[in-house]
């Protein structure tokens, strides 16, 4: 008999130790968005999750999908780029519920905006920007909208003035050809483009005005001038700049005199200057500048020079004034 109930009781743990433990499934019963409502501008993305209930349901998979991919997508943890303008929704659903979350994505379309250029530190900087052979000016580019944006700067004239980063830089390069009131001139139209097409642009002109000075008396270029015997005088070449009437450094550009026992030309302390001899006479003082050739001034030289000759040469020369162009020079810079 108890052989009988041994084997009846082996029986049993037997089919018990067969039996798998079914564990019971917890449903998902409530999904909760972190965002209803998002508005973002076009390029930029937000990151989207969901709240579960309860915490121990067994599957919280959750599929996200977009109702309008030409307005937003999203991956598949959640994070949304708005890539067109108007609305779509998110939607995240759990497949083993078919509950399912949603919020609204509102691609806003940007307020036109306009580009502001400025010297780096200074005020804005006009239409035209004035320079000279070997000036650099530094410029800096915001945007109304107060947004960041990256820029490319280029030019349209690399050989007159070039421009990397906001960094212009004039060359020593000019066109065949320059207008009234220019010994030299060239222009290049300088563009600021944003990454998303917006853009503005100025001229930066590259010039040499056609005066020069004796002393820092101007006068315009080929007017003939009256020297005493051995008497010296500086030679200024001008360009016109932001800040108005700039003098050109004296390594830019050579003076030599058409008859050396006349007029000997010459650089003493990094300026040039023009001596007369003690003879009489008349010398071209000619001037090379961006490998051209000017006659820069015919200078005679006598015993004695009445003092309005040899203070004007014989009438007072003014900077040039070009009527296409808004000098903005006060008076008395003009008068120098």
């Amino acid at each position: 008999m108890k052989n009988y109930i041994k084997i009846f009781l082996l029986s049993v743990f037997a089919i018990v130790a067969c039996t798998e433990v079914q564990i019971p499934e917890i449903p998902v019963a409530s999904m909760l968005m972190n965002e209803d409502e998002v508005t973002l501008s076009k390029g930029k993305t937000f990151a989207l999750s969901v709240t579960m209930l309860p915490e121990d349901a067994t599957d919280k998979t959750i599929v996200w999908k977009s109702t309008k991919e030409s307005v937003a997508t999203v991956t598949p943890d959640g994070i949304v780029t708005a890539v067109g303008f108007g609305t779509s929704y998110i939607v995240a659903t759990n497949p083993a519920s078919s509950l399912t979350a949603a919020c609204m994505i509102t691609v806003q379309m940007k307020a036109p905006y306009q580009i502001v250029v400025s010297e780096v530190g200074g005020n804005e900087i006009s239409q035209t920007v004035f320079g000279y052979p070997g000036m650099t000016l530094s410029l800096d580019a915001k945007s109304t909208d107060n947004e960041e944006h990256t820029y490319e700067w280029t030019s349209s004239a690399l050989d007159y003035v070039s421009v990397e980063d906001g960094l212009l830089s004039w060359r020593n390069a000019f066109a065949a050809e320059a207008p009234l009131g220019y010994l030299l001139y060239a222009e290049s139209q300088i563009e600021v483009k944003a990454e998303d097409g917006t853009a503005t642009s100025f001229t930066a002109v590259n010039n040499v005005l056609s005066t020069f000075g004796l002393n820092e008396v101007s006068r315009q270029v080929g007017a003939a001038v009256k020297m005493e015997l051995s008497e010296s005088r500086t030679v200024q070449i001008y360009a016109k700049a932001n800040n108005g009437i700039s003098v050109l450094p004296c390594s830019l550009y050579s003076l030599k005199s058409s008859n050396n026992s006349i007029i000997e030309v010459k650089m003493v302390s990094d300026c040039w200057t023009v001596k007369s001899s003690s003879a009489k006479g008349i010398a071209d003082i000619i001037l090379t500048f961006a490998e051209r050739e000017f006659i820069l001034t015919s200078i005679t030289i006598e015993e004695h020079v009445e003092e309005e000759d040899k203070d004007f040469g014989g009438n007072t020369e003014n900077f040039p004034v070009d009527d296409d162009i808004d000098w903005g020079v006060e008076d008395e810079n003009q008068e120098n």
